[in-house]
Formats: C-alpha cells, sequence, structure tokens
C-alpha cells in the first residue's frame, strides 16, 4: 500500500474503520506497527497534505503518542489542533486520556472541567486516569457525577474501590453493588473487582459468596487463596486447591505459590508432601517456588529436604539464606543456623535474617553467638531487641535482658513484646518477684494487653492441628469427645509423671483437679485422638498455636517413649521433634 493511500485510508475513513485499521499489522511483518507509525505519517501529512487533516485524524495521533510514550508529540499536537480538538469530544476524550498517561493530571482535569457536556466515555477516561495516578479517590468521588452509568464506568468504580481499602468503602461497594441492575451483578468484570474489594477489606465472608461466579481461571483463585492466606485460613487454601482439581484448571507458578505458603502454615509433613507432588516440574526450578519450598519443608520439620532445597539454589538471595537460618532455627539446630549467617554475603543481610538467626540461638540457648551477632547491628529494631530479651529471659540471664530494655526504653515507649518475653522467662524460672513486677508494668502501660497474661484466657483459645487419614482435624482445650486421652494420662502417671500446677495461673473450679485442668490441654487431646485412629502409630505431627506449656513438654517425651513413637509439635515459637528415647531436639530448652 502507497504512503498516499495510506494517509488517504487515515485520514478520510470513518473512525471505527480507523480504529479497525489502528489494529492491522502484517504478519511476520519487521516494520514498526501502524500505531507506531501514525506520529510519523501525521508529521508528513502535515507537511503535504495539512487539508485533510479532521478532528478524528487528531485524536488518533494523540492515541498513538500517548502509546509509544512520545509526550512532546502529543503536547504539539494539542497546542496546534486546539480548536479543531474542542469540536469533537472523541479527540477530547484521547486528548485527556494522553494528558492521564502523561502523568500531567492538572491539565487532563482543567479539559474536563471545560467540558460543557461531558460523556460516560469523558468520565470513564477520567477514573480511568485518576486511577493510573494513584488518585484512586478522586475516582470514586467522579462516578457519583455521572448521571447515566454504563458497564465500563462501573467497573472503574469497584476497581477504583479496590484501591482504597478501608471501612467506608467497603460499605459504599456494599450500597452500590446492591443497587445494580441483575445484568451488572452478574457481569463476571464487575464482580472480579468488588471481589477484589472484598478481599482486599479482609471480607472473606461476602468474596466467598461472590467467588463461584468467578472462578473460572487460576488467576481467580490465586487471588482467593493469596487472601485466605493472609487471613491465616490455610486449610481453606489447600480445599480451594481441591475445588481447582475437580475442575481441571492447571496450577501455575503463583497458585502453586500460594499452595506452598498454605502448607508452611499449616506445618504436617504429609500434607505438604502431597502438594509438592501436583506442583507442574516446570515450576520447581522458579527460585520464588523453591524459597517457598525451603520455608515449606523446614516448617514442616523435615530439615534434610529444605537443606537440599536451599543447595539447588545457584545464587541464593536474601529471601533463601534467610529461610533456609529460619528453618534451622525452628528445628533445634542453632549452630546450622549461627554457621549458615556467617557465610552469608554481608549485602544480603536485612533486619528479617537478623530476626531469624537471633531467634535460632534464643531457641538453641547460644547466648554468646546471639551476642555477637546482636553487636553487629546497626539499626536495633524493637524487634531484634525483644528476640534478645526472649535469649537472655531463656537462660533466667534477667540482668543482660533488663539492661536491653534499658537501652530500649531510652529512646522509645515500652515494647509489650519486650516485657512479655521478660515475663515468660521469670514465670519459668520461678521468679515470682520479678514476674510480678514485670506483670504489673505491662498493665500499667499496655492495659488492653492483660488477656495475653491471663492463662485461662490462653487455654480457652488454645488449638492444634493434627491430620488422621488424609484429613485435617482441629482440637480445643478440655475437649472431652476423645475417649483415650483417660488411658494416655492414667499411663503417664503410672510412669511416675507428676503434674506441674506451677503452669496454672488462675484459681480452679470446684469440678476441677490440676490433673484434668493440664489433661485438657489440646496437644494431649490431639495425641490421645491420633491413637484412637492408629493404636500403633509411629510418627504424630501436630501443629499448636500456642507455646508448649512445660508440663505438656514432659508428658509428651513420656508418650513417646511409652508408646515408641515420634511426635512432632510444632508450637507458635519452634518445632520440637520428641523422639523415642525420652528425648526433645530442644534439649528441654523453651
Amino acid at each position: 500500500m502507497s504512503k498516499n493511500i495510506l494517509w488517504q485510508v487515515f485520514f478520510s475513513i470513518p473512525g471505527q474503520q480507523i480504529r479497525r485499521w489502528i489494529r492491522w499489522e502484517p504478519i511476520g511483518s519487521d516494520h514498526p506497527t501502524k500505531s507506531d507509525r501514525i506520529p510519523e505519517l501525521f508529521r508528513e501529512c502535515e507537511q503535504t497534505k495539512h487539508d485533510m487533516i479532521t478532528d478524528l485524524a487528531v485524536g488518533q495521533a494523540l492515541k498513538s503518542c500517548a502509546n509509544i510514550k512520545d509526550f512532546q508529540a502529543g503536547s504539539r499536537i494539542h497546542h496546534r489542533y486546539a480548536s479543531l480538538i474542542e469540536k469533537n469530544n472523541y479527540s477530547m476524550g484521547s486528548l485527556i486520556d494522553f494528558y492521564m498517561q502523561s502523568k500531567d493530571v492538572d491539565n487532563a482535569q482543567l479539559l474536563f472541567d471545560k467540558l460543557k457536556k461531558k460523556t460516560v466515555a469523558i468520565y470513564s477516561i477520567m477514573m480511568k486516569g485518576y486511577i493510573r495516578n494513584n488518585q484512586a479517590q478522586k475516582a470514586i468521588e467522579i462516578f457519583f457525577q455521572i448521571p447515566n452509568t454504563d458497564e465500563k464506568s462501573v467497573s472503574l468504580f469497584f476497581h477504583a474501590c479496590s484501591q482504597v481499602p478501608n471501612e467506608k468503602t467497603l460499605e459504599l461497594v456494599k450500597k452500590v453493588f446492591s443497587n445494580l441492575p441483575d445484568r451488572y451483578q452478574n457481569n463476571e468484570y464487575i464482580l472480579t473487582n468488588v471481589f477484589n474489594v472484598f478481599i482486599k477489606c479482609n471480607d472473606l465472608s461476602n468474596a466467598e459468596k461472590i467467588f463461584p461466579k468467578i472462578a473460572t481461571n487460576a488467576l481467580s483463585y490465586g487471588n482467593f487463596m493469596n487472601a485466605l492466606n493472609k487471613n491465616n485460613q490455610p486449610v481453606k487454601t489447600l480445599s480451594l486447591f481441591e475445588e481447582m482439581t475437580r475442575k481441571c484448571i492447571k496450577l501455575d507458578a503463583t497458585v502453586s505459590l500460594f499452595l506452598l505458603n498454605a502448607c508452611a502454615a499449616i506445618g504436617i509433613y504429609t500434607v505438604s508432601q502431597s502438594i509438592f507432588e501436583e506442583i507442574p516440574k516446570s515450576c520447581l526450578n522458579d527460585v520464588y517456588i523453591k524459597n517457598a519450598l525451603i520455608d515449606m519443608w523446614g516448617k514442616s520439620g523435615c530439615i534434610g529436604k529444605a537443606k537440599n532445597t536451599f543447595e539447588s539454589l545457584s545464587q541464593p538471595e536474601t529471601v533463601g539464606y534467610t529461610s533456609m537460618i529460619n528453618s534451622y532455627g525452628l528445628n533445634g539446630m542453632g549452630f546450622d543456623a549461627v554457621k549458615l549467617f556467617y557465610q552469608m554475603p554481608v549485602n544480603l543481610i536485612r533486619d528479617e535474617t537478623y530476626v531469624c538467626v537471633l531467634n535460632a540461638c534464643s531457641h538453641a540457648g547460644l547466648v554468646e553467638e546471639a551476642q555477637k551477632i546482636f553487636a553487629t547491628v546497626e539499626k536495633k529494631t524493637e524487634e531484634i531487641c525483644t528476640i534478645m530479651v526472649d535469649c537472655f529471659s531463656r537462660l533466667s540471664l534477667f540482668t543482660e535482658a533488663k539492661e536491653i530494655i534499658d537501652t530500649y526504653e531510652s529512646n522509645h515507649a515500652p515494647s509489650p513484646g519486650m516485657l512479655m518475653a521478660l515475663l515468660s522467662g521469670a514465670r519459668n524460672a520461678k521468679n515470682l518477684d520479678l514476674a510480678e513486677k514485670t506483670f504489673h508494668r505491662i498493665q500499667k502501660h499496655f492495659p488492653q494487653l492483660k488477656h495475653r497474661i491471663v492463662a485461662a484466657s490462653v487455654l480457652l483459645a488454645n488449638a492444634d492441628a493434627s491430620i488422621v487419614n488424609g484429613k485435617i482435624y482441629v482440637f480445643r482445650a478440655h475437649d472431652s469427645s476423645h475417649p483415650q486421652s483417660k488411658e494416655i494420662n492414667q499411663e503417664l502417671t503410672s510412669h511416675g509423671h507428676d503434674y506441674d500446677s506451677s503452669w496454672i495461673t488462675r484459681s480452679l473450679n470446684s469440678d476441677e483437679t490440676i490433673e484434668s485442668v493440664l489433661c485438657g490441654h489440646s496437644e494431649r487431646l490431639t495425641i490421645a485422638w491420633n491413637f484412637v485412629v492408629h493404636p500403633n502409630a509411629s510418627r504424630i505431627q501436630i501443629t499448636k498455636n500456642l507455646r508448649v506449656c512445660g508440663d505438656c513438654h514432659r508428658a509428651t517425651k513420656l508418650i513417646a517413649s511409652i508408646r515408641q513413637c515420634e511426635i512432632i509439635v510444632r508450637d507458635a515459637n519452634r518445632i520440637h521433634h520428641f523422639y523415642r528415647n525420652g528425648q526433645c531436639s530442644c534439649n528441654d530448652h523453651f
């Protein structure tokens, strides 16, 4: 096609045909796309065929300038053809969009304000521009100025709302959505944007109602899985995967990542292994997948697989090193964590790396190593200082722990985390004077946190998870539905176990005994249930949402020895491997 004919096609035919021509490109052509050539054609036509230039041609040229980011050319066209542009809303829309894409919101706003007759398309262009320029609230406000909204403007409104996730926005979305016509309430694009608002505002109950209508691909499943993981609902994430499997929707790298994160949160090896086997082999070389695998295997108590995955990384970055250090720490391998930390390139070390390695030292009683590392930290954050206080407190080094607290408080407000760590250490060491003083400090500075140190409230919140016959079971404290719990408790006493009343910090009710309260802790109920289903079990794994108490720790060591069964308990802080010889991987340092 000759250049003259190209000009005639571009500048003379109706707008719809122009747009059709813009999208056309010969297959295998090495030339720039027709859209990219429009500014060049426009300039040539200005020089030789100026009389052929129409308002539609100007609009198309502006669109092309925006697409190829030639903002200087677009600005020149605006100033040269301003009077021509103002005659046509299509050209004005192109010009407003051009300035929005140029991040010149002020000029776009001036043009919009000058328009006497604003079409819904113009309003939509403004909304899209606001969203693009991180001014979603303005897009929300302008939506309510549109006389007759359409599908695009409604969809943009909900998209803007997803960028401003708060309680006010959530209520506004519910109100607008409930008043939409049925055809909009069943529109996939609109529903997807409403769904995104719900998950970003943590309204998962309403998100769950909409999800079946948009659950058509891996992207929609991935978005919901991510929201569930962030809201501590990993079991629901796995149930979504089962649904994907029934619908024959293939896993991609993103969904695989969310599944691995869910397995890490659950922390049970058999669950992790079953999901790992479903991950496409093409995804296993992805560095993000490998880092997630290190975290998952480590939190599932399978340190060998975590190490193998780490060693398969050609060039580990911060996340890989930190995940492996954390895996060592969780599994009581403090020396390995410290060794890897010193092998890590200094430029990769971040705050979270210090947190993980100091945690590993704390759980393994490596106080001297912790002190050396702590001394190298330039910016001692609240979290890092809290772990150092915990490290000292676990070994009853309360003078050193209080020095950390005093130094921190010389420049900051008191930290509830540090005081709770000190209180926990004082309680374990039966240092009643320090425990009482620390408790009163927490009462004074953080009255709203009182419930965190009341053992009764803690016990009621206590929940464990275990997998039996491929199904995850959840147990709560003092659940009396598991018949073999009494049998196990009788075994404990017959083998010399004495119940430690110091782990009860409330008055007993008239119908309670020390034994009944401590035996009601959920990890014991979980263990009992496992033996009901599998009397000869050789391995039991439990995930616990709180720290294990001293009495349960001693009891579980005894159960492992009596039943000759390895018991793995992941509590809120670490993973305990209770071996058949009656010992625990933490060496009683918990």
